[in-house]
């Protein structure tokens, strides 16, 4: 795959970010991710991470994405059980991807603020992902946004990786 500004305008990139990227002439993927990680646009990172990853890839960097956030979801709001219920039902999916385990994870899209029928793992990842994050996020001190930001690294490190394991 070659970014360039046809897939960008394709993938509907915000006119910033498609000109930076432009910018910098790196047409690789992978490269531009590190790119835009090493100038500290994670949030276009994220963005282009989940355009140009395989459904199995993408399901894997969101549920990782959970694990890293839903222990502080959980020690705020420990009754709440269907974050990580959610997150369990996506791992089977991720592991075993078949109509039985989709199903099951299905179960759960009620819960989220939206619903996708074509993959129901992924809104059963993003539903637990989401309900950590947004905790994560409401905080905003100077040592949350810090911690904030060096778990997205950590998060989009982590998606760099499963990229450069897959063709």
């Amino acid at each position: 795959m070659i970014i360039n500004r046809k897939w960008l305008e394709r993938h509907n990139a915000c006119n910033n970010g498609k000109e930076w990227f432009l910018a910098q002439r790196i047409t690789d993927p992978v490269d531009g991710l590190i790119n835009l990680i090493q100038n500290d646009k994670l949030d276009w990172a994220n963005w282009l991470i989940l355009r140009v990853m395989t459904k199995h890839q993408c399901l894997a960097y969101k549920i990782f994405s959970a694990e890293q956030v839903l222990p502080i979801y959980e020690a705020k709001h420990p009754k709440e059980l269907e974050p990580r219920k959610a997150l369990e039902a996506a791992k089977a999916v991720l592991v075993n991807d078949t109509e039985k385990t989709r199903r099951a994870a299905a179960a759960y899209i009620a819960y989220a603020n939206y619903a996708s029928s074509t993959y129901a793992a992924d809104p059963v990842a993003d539903y637990a992902w989401h309900a950590a994050y947004d905790y994560v996020y409401a905080h905003t001190a100077a040592a949350a946004i810090n911690a904030k930001k060096q778990m997205h690294l950590k998060i989009l490190n982590y998606g760099v990786s499963l990229l450069e394991e897959e063709p």
